[in-house]
């Protein structure tokens, strides 16, 4: 029971990095279009 809350926890564990790391990657991408319109515009 306890290697399989481990492994549960392990697998959510892993689901959230990889949702954390697809919000950076979208905040990440906002912030490079944004400068590279600023860069343009002047």
């Amino acid at each position: 029971l306890i290697n399989l809350c481990n492994e549960y926890r392990e697998e959510f564990e892993n689901v959230l990095n990889t949702e954390h790391a697809a919000i950076w990657d979208g905040i990440a991408t906002k912030i490079n279009n944004h400068h590279l319109a600023q860069v343009t515009d002047r």
